[in-house]
């Protein structure tokens, strides 16, 4: 069997962090801001790594106002806007499910030191606790 360079192929979290380096970009221009300097790199990088451009990205969206919003995420007739709006939809729903998992982690700590609480010295020694 011949050698390949399969290995050098980006994975899809590097490829996906490109693309959000794109889309990046093209808020950053399409609110006439220049974009930091890093983000530019990772853009051009086919192996993006960094991880401020997730939150980077859902902090930019954020902030717009509902019209920004319509103009720029919004726009049937930009290819860019398609993807950046496809790219906030997906975002939004992993947001939402995060925040569910995180509010029943927390109730089901609270609900366990409840219980904890509960216990005698002689049964939290039973347990191993």
């Amino acid at each position: 069997m011949p050698c390949d360079c399969s290995y050098l192929e980006a994975t899809e979290y590097e490829r996906e962090l490109q693309r959000t380096a794109k889309l990046l970009v093209y808020v950053f221009k399409a609110t006439d801001k220049l974009a930091p300097k890093w983000v530019y790199g990772q853009a051009k990088d086919c192996y993006a790594s960094d991880k401020r451009l997730v939150p980077l990205l859902c902090a930019v969206l954020g902030e717009l106002s509902c019209k920004e919003r319509e103009q720029i995420i919004y726009d049937a007739h930009s290819k860019s806007a398609r993807d950046l709006a496809n790219w906030w939809e997906r975002h939004q729903a992993a947001d939402k499910a995060r925040i569910v998992m995180e509010k029943q982690d927390a109730e089901k700590k609270k609900l366990k030191a409840q219980a904890l609480r509960k216990l005698s010295d002689k049964e939290r020694k039973a347990l191993g606790l």
